[in-house]
């Protein structure tokens, strides 16, 4: 989820830039698109070598369609970093995924003509 939140907000500046984008990232910083999910800081970095402050805006972009596709609210503020963020979703996500997989887990029957 996080890489097709990375695409489409990259896409916010053309699919040529983005693809300029993802080739500079791999040639200059070893960073490959796929990668990217377990190199968060190295992203973040990479994109604030590129774009200087303006990276915000792009990170912000991101996190914004990464939590919406979550169902989760993004909510700015606290000083906190894009890696932070990245890993606040990671940490709901999976939070939701157990709570999911616990409701859906259904008792055996006890009845006697049921059992098998």
């Amino acid at each position: 989820m996080l890489l097709e939140a990375v695409d489409e907000g990259l896409l916010a500046l053309g699919k040529q830039l983005r693809h300029a984008i993802y080739r500079y990232l791999e040639v200059h910083k070893g960073l490959k698109r796929e990668e990217l999910p377990d190199r968060v800081e190295e992203f973040s970095e990479a994109l604030e070598g590129i774009f200087g402050y303006c990276s915000q805006f792009l990170e912000k972009a991101i996190l914004k369609r990464l939590y919406k596709q979550l169902g989760l609210e993004f909510k700015q503020g606290g000083g906190s970093s894009f890696k932070d963020y990245v890993g606040n979703a990671r940490i709901a996500f999976e939070r939701a995924m157990k709570n999911f997989e616990s409701d859906t887990v259904t008792p055996h029957s006890t009845r006697k003509d049921e059992m098998v």
